[in-house]
C-alpha cells in the first residue's frame, strides 16, 4: 500500500483578540507537496485568505464561530514561513497546517455543524473512488475543550486558546485506509459547545523522480564521500538509502545541486552493520519521508582494511581450522563474514577460502597475532558482535594451518 504521508506539520493559537494573524506553515515543505490548513476564530469576523490557495470548505460567521479549510500545491518556498490571514472583526483564533508529500488531490466532506458534546465530521466520498487514501478528521468549536478523538485516528491533538466564553478550540487526527469513503466517528468535548467538523481525503500520487546513475558504475565503497549521482525530480529534502532485503542504511550529506544531480556520503561500514545491510549487491533508493521515490540496482563494498567473505560451502564447519566452527548461531550458506584484511599487530594478510579456512601470510613467523570479524546472519538480516581469531597461539584454531603454510615456505626456500 502507498499513501500520501505527512512531511511536516505545525499549529498555533492566537490568545489575544486581533484582526490579523501570521499563520505558520510547516517547517519542511518541498515543491509539489500538498499544503492543507484549517483556521478557526471566534466572533463575527469574516475570514480573508491570501491569494494562491484553494478554498475547500468554509462555515460562518455563525453563532460567534467561523472556520475554513484551504489547500494549495507547494512551490517549495513555503517551509517555515507564515501567511497573513485577516478577519473583519477582532477575535481569538487557532490554526493547524500539514504538508503532505506524494499527494495529488484534496477533497473535503460537506459541513457538519451542531451544538453538543460530540462533534461528528461528515462522510467524505472521494471522487477518485477506492484507493490508498489519507484522511484528516477536524473539528472547530467554542468554548469547550476537545477531550476525545475519533476511534482509529492517530497523531491527534488540539490547538486551544482556553475554555469558556470567547475561546476557540481546534481538534484533529489522521488515518490511512484503502477505502472509497470515510466516516471518522465523533470527537468529544468537555462541555457543550458550538462546533463545525469535516473529514478531509488526500489522494496518493506516485513520485516522478528517477535515479539514473550512482558514481558512474553504480559501485560505491562504505564511507565514500562526495559520491556523485544523477536523476530527475530530486530535491535537498530527499535522502538516499542503501537497501538489501528488508534493511536499509542511510547515506549522509545528501544534496541536490539541482533537480538532476548531486552528491552524498555513503554509510560507513559500522552504520551498515548497525542497520543489518549486507555487502555486495544492493539497491540505491531515493527516499522522501520514508517513501521510496526512485531506485537503482548497485553494489556497496567494504571500506579499506576490510574484506567480505560470502558463505557458500559449510561442509567443513566441524573443523577447528574453519572460521565457521563453533559459531552461534551456526553459520549457514548465504551468510557473510566481514573481517580485517590484515592482522592487528603484524599486519599479515588474512584470507578466507571458499570452505571457510583461514590463511595468514605470516612469512614463517610463529608470533601470536589476531584479527577481528563480524558475521551477518541471512535469516534475520543482522550482524553479530565482533569476534577475534587468534593465530599461532598454543592450541589455537588457526595455528595448524599457519604452521603448514610456514613449513611449505621453508621447504621451498631449502630447494632454492
Amino acid at each position: 500500500m502507498a499513501y500520501a504521508t505527512v512531511r511536516s506539520e505545525t499549529g498555533t493559537v492566537f490568545t489575544t483578540s486581533a484582526g490579523s494573524f501570521s499563520v505558520p506553515l510547516p517547517a519542511t515543505v518541498s515543491s509539489g507537496d500538498k499544503l492543507i490548513v484549517v483556521f478557526g476564530n471566534n466572533g463575527t469576523g469574516t475570514v480573508t485568505w491570501p491569494g494562491g490557495w484553494d478554498l475547500e470548505e468554509t462555515v460562518g460567521p455563525s453563532s460567534n464561530l467561523s472556520a475554513v479549510v484551504y489547500s494549495k500545491t507547494a512551490d517549495g518556498t513555503e517551509g517555515g514561513t507564515t501567511i497573513t490571514v485577516t478577519i473583519s472583526s477582532n477575535g481569538k483564533a487557532a490554526s493547524y497546517a500539514w504538508a503532505y508529500q506524494n499527494a495529488s488531490t484534496v477533497e473535503v466532506s460537506t459541513d457538519a455543524t451542531g451544538s453538543n458534546t460530540t462533534p461528528d465530521p461528515g462522510t467524505v466520498t472521494p471522487s477518485w473512488g477506492s484507493e490508498d487514501n489519507a484522511y484528516i478528521a477536524l473539528c472547530v468549536t467554542i468554548p469547550g475543550a476537545v477531550t476525545g478523538y475519533p476511534s482509529g485516528y492517530v497523531s491527534t491533538g488540539t490547538q486551544s486558546t482556553g475554555t469558556g466564553t470567547g475561546n476557540i478550540n481546534l481538534g484533529y487526527g489522521r488515518k490511512e485506509a484503502a477505502s472509497s469513503s470515510e466516516n471518522p466517528g465523533t470527537f468529544t468535548l468537555g462541555t457543550t459547545g458550538v462546533w463545525v467538523a469535516w473529514t478531509v481525503a488526500v489522494r496518493y500520487s506516485a513520485s516522478s523522480a528517477t535515479l539514473t546513475d550512482v558514481d558512474t558504475d553504480e559501485t560505491i565503497t562504505a564511507g565514500q564521500s562526495s559520491v556523485a549521482y544523477t536523476g530527475t525530480g530530486l530535491t535537498n529534502a530527499d535522502g538516499l538509502d542503501v537497501v538489501t532485503g528488508t534493511k536499509s542504511a542511510a547515506a549522509t550529506s545528501f544534496s541536490a545541486t539541482n533537480a538532476t544531480s548531486g552528491t552524498f556520503t555513503a554509510p560507513t561500514a559500522a552504520a551498515i552493520r548497525t542497520a543489518g545491510v549486507k555487502f555486495g549487491s544492493c539497491t540505491f533508493s531515493i527516499e522522501d519521508g520514508g517513501v521510496a521515490l526512485a531506485t537503482l540496482a548497485g553494489t556497496i563494498n567494504p571500506s579499506s582494511g576490510l574484506t567480505v567473505h560470502s558463505v557458500t560451502d559449510i561442509s567443513q564447519a566441524a573443523d577447528t581450522g574453519c572460521i565457521y566452527y563453533g559459531q552461534s548461531p551456526a553459520v549457514a550458506v548465504n551468510d557473510q563474514i566481514l573481517f580485517d584484511s590484515t592482522t592487528a599487530s603484524n599486519g599479515w594478510a588474512v584470507t578466507i577460502d571458499s570452505q571457510g579456512f583461514v590463511t595468514i601470510d605470516s612469512g614463517g613467523s610463529s608470533a601470536e597475532d589476531s584479527f577481528s570479524y563480524y558475521i551477518w546472519d541471512a535469516t534475520d538480516e543482522t550482524w553479530g558482535t565482533a569476534g577475534t581469531w587468534t593465530i599461532n597461539e598454543s592450541g589455537a584454531r588457526g595455528s595448524i594451518r599457519t604452521a603448514i603454510r610456514s613449513a611449505v615456505q621453508s621447504a621451498v626456500q631449502t630447494v632454492h
